[in-house]
Parts: structure tokens; sequence; C-alpha cells
């Protein structure tokens, strides 16, 4: 902890006589300047920090060691260790939004599901936004990845639900007995093509995940709309996070628009084979 304090000050004091300092020191508090900044700002939006401002630090104490050989030695100093840790930075910056954006999006595609229960999807989510409060990224987006597909499961089985209940009410076993015959045949015929064109399983499965996609599309194009009608309407957020909400969207939007072309070019791949 002492050392922590005598750091930080050692740090301040740099600050006051960086204008002795090589041009690659002044590049480098400058970009730990910018880093403080975006904390700020991200802490401003309610997002977590601790990684960032944990390795934020460790960038400051990097550079403050490499400072002090500098002005000892006479002979530029070698920045690359902060310079590392001041792209983590970044790195971890960009991953945050993006994950608080795709979480953002799956609570409107929850609300919006034409599901009978969402109490299992209501439990992926909450799992979800708690890794994504821990900060731990990659487990948050695994999970929203697993929330998509557990909407479209249970869309599908309650869509399955009501024709068989359609069914039934109509006399279902009336018509399997009239229709045996045809039935069986169908059911052969099915069984054979099932055995035949193993193939059209992964056609399906690609088409569901550009379903997904097409999902996430129409949902993050719903958040902007409410995003800009909160900043030009009801002046509801600051020009800071309206800037990085949009910023955030529109990369989404792009990064969905370059995977579903490459996934109907495989299923056009797969079906002329």
């Amino acid at each position: 902890m002492r050392y922590f304090a005598v750091s930080i000050a050692l740090l301040i004091f740099l600050s006051s006589v960086v204008s002795a300092a090589s041009e690659d020191a002044m590049k480098a508090n400058e970009r730990m300047k910018s880093a403080e900044l975006d904390m700020e700002n991200m802490a401003a939006l309610g997002l977590p920090v601790s990684r960032y401002n944990d390795t934020l630090t460790a960038a400051k104490l990097l550079y403050a060691a490499e400072y002090v050989l500098e002005n000892s030695s006479g002979k530029p100093g070698d920045y690359s260790l902060a310079y590392r840790k001041i792209n983590e930075m970044a790195e971890l910056r960009q991953t945050e939004f993006r994950t608080a954006d795709e979480l953002e999006a799956l609570k409107y595609a929850i609300s919006e599901a034409k599901v009978s229960d969402k109490e299992a999807i209501n439990a992926i989510y909450l799992e979800a936004k708690a890794e994504f409060e821990s900060e731990r990224y990659d487990e948050s987006m695994a999970l929203v990845s697993k929330a998509y597909d557990k909407i479209s499961e249970m869309e599908a089985v309650d869509t399955k639900v009501k024709a068989v209940y359609e069914a039934a009410s109509r006399g279902i076993f009336g018509f399997v007995k009239e229709n045996k015959k045809e039935i069986i045949s169908v059911l052969l015929i099915f069984c054979v093509a099932v055995a035949i064109t193993y193939e059209r399983f992964t056609i399906h499965l690609t088409k569901r995940k550009i379903a997904d996609l097409e999902r996430r599309g129409y949902t993050i194009k719903q958040l902007i709309g409410k995003t800009q009608k909160e900043y030009f309407e009801g002046e509801k957020m600051s020009e800071i996070s309206y800037n990085i909400r949009i910023k955030k969207y529109g990369e989404m939007l792009r990064e969905i628009n370059r995977e579903i072309p490459l996934l109907k070019e495989s299923i056009i791949n797969k079906k002329g084979r």
C-alpha cells in the first residue's frame, strides 16, 4: 500500500515536469490521461470499472518507473510495457461497451418474445448480467447467445404445442385412423429423406442462426430509434452517452450485416453439392 502511494505521488510529480520528458514519454502520458477520462465516462454511465482501473494503475506505475530510469540515464526510456497496458484498456473498454449493448438488446428481445413462459429465459439473462457486473465479459456474451437460442427453442415448442392442440380439437385420432396408410407412407418417405440428406440439418441450423442474427439486427435498430428519441425529444441522455451508444449499435449492425451474407452463401454452396 505504501509503495502504491509513493508511486502515485511520483507520477503526480512527473506530470509537473513532463516538458522535460522524451517525446515517447509525453505520448504515453497523454494516452493515460485520455484513458482516465474514458474511465470517468464509463463510471458515469454506471459501467463497472474495477478491471479498467487496475490496468490503468499498472500502466501508471510502469510509466513512473521508466520515467525515473529515463531521467537518471539521460536516454529515452522504453515505455512498451506501459503502452501494452494502455492497449489492454482500449480493448477492455470496447469489449465492455459491446457486452453492455448486447445485454440491452437481449432484454428488449425477451420483452418481445412470443413465448408463454419467460422464466427460463429471464434466468439466463440475469446470469449474463451478473457475469457482466463481475466483469467476466466472455462468459456474459456466451450466456447472451444461450438466451437467444432458448428464445428460438421455446418459440418453436409453443408453435408445435399450439398445432397439436388444434389438431386434437378437430379429432386427431379419427384423422389418423382414416388416413393410416397415407401417414405411414409419408413417415417412411420422411425417414428416407432424412437418412439420405443429412446435410439439410446443417442448412437448417445455419438458417436458424441467420434468423437469430436478423432478430438481433431488428432489436438493435429499435434501440437506435429509442436512443435517438431519448436524446432529441426527451433530453434524458447526455451527448457523450448518445454518441457512445450510437457508435456501438452501428458496430453491432455492421457485424451482423457482414455475417448474414456469409451464412447465406454457405447455404447456397451446400445446396449446390
